[in-house]
């Protein structure tokens, strides 16, 4: 009997640590079969890799899905289970734990989110191009918009964690991820105002 149950809690377990990583690659696998089965497997690659040499959109967009999926696996989906995700609202806000020991969560979650926000801030950029929105200040309105993104995006990570009970919700993580995008967003200001100096 306790073997039995002991096999039945594995299999739960696994199901319910690994659905939602084993759905969203089957979704995506999903889509790579539609392609292959109209038009072949070779026929697939090579459209893939022209377009990945010839469009510097596709190679954008491609960027930006391994960056978002090096994202959410860092912090959602290859996370244990845990009991309580709340007992641990703020381990260090430092880069040393409570007992002195190097502790470099902190600076990995802003690392984390440099490429996520700065990446996220061309389209928003293009969308406002768009709509004819005139900032006097722009360093200022991109601190503004990528500290809202830096931070909305990581309080919808941290809440995933919170209700399916997957890490821990910290305030420290929120913080730090939230200061990343910041500097993401300084990045791509930085950058978009020399290449415009450039082509004058």
């Amino acid at each position: 009997m306790d073997f039995i149950e002991k096999v039945l809690r594995s299999i739960l377990f696994d199901l319910y640590q690994y659905t939602g990583a084993s759905l969203l690659m089957a979704f995506l696998f999903m889509f790579a079969y539609v392609m292959i089965s109209r038009i072949g497997i070779k026929r697939t690659v090579r459209f893939w890799i022209k377009k990945f040499r010839c469009n510097t959109k596709f190679r954008k967009v491609f960027v930006m899905a391994f960056v978002v999926f090096m994202v959410l696996y860092r912090t959602i989906l290859s996370r244990d289970i845990s009991g309580n995700p709340v007992r641990d609202l703020a381990p260090s806000w430092g880069f040393y734990d409570k007992d002195g020991e190097l502790y470099i969560d902190n600076f990995e979650n802003a690392v984390l989110f440099i490429p996520l926000v700065g990446m996220l801030m061309q389209p928003i950029d293009e969308y406002i191009t768009k709509r004819g929105y005139v900032c006097s200040n722009r360093f200022v309105f991109f601190i503004i918009i990528s500290f809202c993104t830096g931070f909305l995006c990581s309080l919808m990570i941290e809440t995933t964690q919170l209700f399916m009970k997957i890490g821990l919700f910290q305030l420290n993580d929120l913080a730090y991820n939230t200061l990343g995008g910041v500097i993401g967003g300084a990045i791509y200001y930085i950058i978009q105002k020399s290449r415009k100096r450039l082509l004058r």
